[in-house]
């Protein structure tokens, strides 16, 4: 199982159909910026190896990932993701405590929840 990525794409215009996106034209490139929706499997694979892999084209952005940022949630659960840019993974983290966030345990079943992101990168 693995985690499901949908990208959301405009809904009028010229771009429709297209990935919402906020293009930035800078002196060092491009910054894009995606909208997704990422949806949990049945037994996250936490630990080392842990987490869901990701490229960037998995966003249709062209060379790399810089980061994820998390905007809204739906469900039950309360895991957040976080992008771990040294594996190029998307792991989810327990904050319903008041003590350090941990990495959800392996096996839980993350399907109940959605979580729509901003995915940054070039």
């Amino acid at each position: 199982m693995a985690l499901s990525v949908t990208l959301v794409t405009a809904t009028a215009g010229g771009l429709y159909g297209q990935p919402a996106q906020v293009a930035v034209k800078g002196g060092g490139g491009w910054l894009r910026v995606r909208v997704a929706t990422l949806t949990g499997d049945a037994a996250y694979p936490s630990g080392s190896a842990g987490g869901y892999a990701v490229t960037a084209s998995t966003f249709q952005l062209y060379n790399q990932i810089l980061g994820i940022q998390r905007i809204a949630t739906s469900g039950t659960q309360v895991p957040y993701p976080e992008f771990d840019y040294g594996s190029n993974v998307i792991r989810f983290y327990d904050g319903s405590t008041n003590t350090t966030p941990s990495e959800v345990a392996s096996g839980t079943s993350l399907s109940a929840v959605t979580w729509r992101v901003l995915v940054w990168g070039n």
